[in-house]
């Protein structure tokens, strides 16, 4: 009998030893991989930044040109400004035509990310004193960009926190802020490093999350960064909204998260009767629409070994 309990015990470790093993060979290839899109999606900002550059410096001759005529009416002007314009309108043509290539890629990308934010989301057991201390400490896990923002400046992280919105105020068991600097606030997000924002709704409750729920918190959400003109251009999305569940979240609650009618901005498409959308004609659309900032509604369900993600994009 001993010897049975200690082949079992050993298995039981060998077991473990290849889960660890297996878990921790998945993370450096997610990571791998979450590195690769993050530098697809670094150069598409150069590049978004090299045609926004070229677009004003276009405007910037037209202007001088129009204003040269207007003045001298002289209409034939230096003939090295109507070339160095012409050359500018191409490549404001050429980059816009190439734009969305960057676009589609990230979008091919997304499973690839999913994939990340699963595996260690999932892989890894939670460490802190209490459920908020478990959770931030697993966001960090998952977006080392919020573990820097955190050590750099400890007050961007609020816990329990009252936000302030065009008609009321709003709690959130943890809301993290990072201010836009001068320069992308005065170039609309185009110039710059752009800021950051995180918000997480902790569930605690028996009965599972439901559709309601979510519509609540889409309002309060949407109360904080208003969608209409001219807040839009002004107030990006939070990066970032992660819903907790300590029961489950209902089949409703799922599919509401997963249409983009209810992303932040909403993206809706256009069907035939009867079609079914999938996420990736969400992504199509936001690409088409030109829509780079936007946020999902990320359900994640805790249980006492761990979490589970049960929809994130």
């Amino acid at each position: 009998m001993k010897m049975e309990e200690e082949r079992i015990s050993e298995e039981v470790l060998q077991l473990r030893d290849m889960y660890e093993t297996l878990r921790d060979h998945a993370v450096l290839i997610s990571e791998s991989i979450l590195e690769k899109v993050q530098s697809i999606d670094r150069i598409r900002k150069i590049y978004s930044y090299l045609a926004f550059t070229v677009g004003v410096l276009s405007l910037f001759v037209l202007l001088y040109i129009i204003g040269w005529v207007l003045s001298t009416r002289q209409p034939e002007g230096p003939i090295v400004l109507y070339v160095l314009e012409a050359m500018l309108i191409g490549l404001t043509i050429v980059a816009w035509k190439y734009s969305n290539v960057f676009d589609d890629l990230l979008i091919s990308a997304g499973d690839l990310w999913s994939f990340h934010y699963k595996i260690k989301f999932e892989a890894f057991a939670p460490k802190g004193k209490d459920p908020i201390e478990k959770i931030v400490n697993q966001v960090k896990n998952v977006f080392p960009e919020v573990d820097d923002y955190i050590k750099e400046k400890p007050s961007c992280l609020k816990i329990n926190a009252e936000i302030s919105g065009k008609t009321e105020k709003h709690q959130f068991d943890v809301y993290i802020r990072v201010d836009r600097n001068i320069l992308n606030k005065l170039t609309f997000g185009r110039l710059g490093e752009s800021g950051y924002n995180l918000i997480i709704r902790r569930f605690d409750k028996e009965e599972p999350v439901t559709e309601e729920d979510l519509m609540k918190l889409r309002s309060e959400i949407e109360d904080i960064y208003p969608q209409k003109f001219p807040h839009n251009v002004l107030k990006k999305p939070p990066d970032n909204v992660l819903v907790i569940a300590t029961s489950s979240f209902t089949d409703t609650a799922v599919k509401y998260a997963m249409k983009g009618e209810n992303w932040i901005p909403s993206i809706k498409v256009k069907k035939k009767k009867g079609e079914k959308l999938s996420v990736d004609d969400y992504l199509e659309e936001a690409s088409l629409m030109e829509i780079e900032d936007f946020c999902t509604l990320d359900l994640i369900e805790e249980h006492p070994e761990g979490y589970r993600v049960i929809w994130a994009l």
